[in-house]
């Protein structure tokens, strides 16, 4: 007596994986230029926040003293993620990842705009 496989199971050669593996199901042109639209979207966000914000903090908030605790990056990061997660689902190309990318990148200018003040690095003055 001959066992066969049953119909449902594909018997996979290695030409068929090979063509799988190049183009798994589900995954068209259309799905691969959405991906890179939102990655780029995605770092352009994180790049713009992170420089805006630290610039914000180290010309505008040199004398507050609530910028300089440890929960400043925390509070901010955390106030991006809350407003940008009423945004997600309005925008096209933007996800719960660029909401976590944009409330990392406040969080860590927020940082990084404290530690220019401690540094007593001086507040870009344009204009003059």
């Amino acid at each position: 007596m001959v066992v066969q496989a049953p119909r449902d199971v594909p018997i996979l050669s290695f030409a068929v994986w090979r063509a799988y593996r190049q183009n798994p199901p589900g995954v068209t042109m259309f799905t691969m230029f959405a991906f890179l639209i939102s990655f780029a979207v995605a770092s352009i966000v994180a790049i713009v926040l992170h420089s805006g914000t630290r610039r914000f903090v180290r010309n505008r908030l040199r004398y507050v003293d609530a910028v300089q605790k440890g929960s400043a990056p925390w509070l901010a990061g955390a106030a991006v993620f809350l407003a940008s997660l009423v945004i997600v689902p309005i925008l096209p190309f933007v996800g719960i990842g660029t909401a976590i990318t944009a409330a990392l990148a406040v969080g860590s200018g927020v940082a990084a705009g404290a530690r220019d003040i401690r540094q007593g690095v001086l507040p870009v003055v344009f204009g003059s």
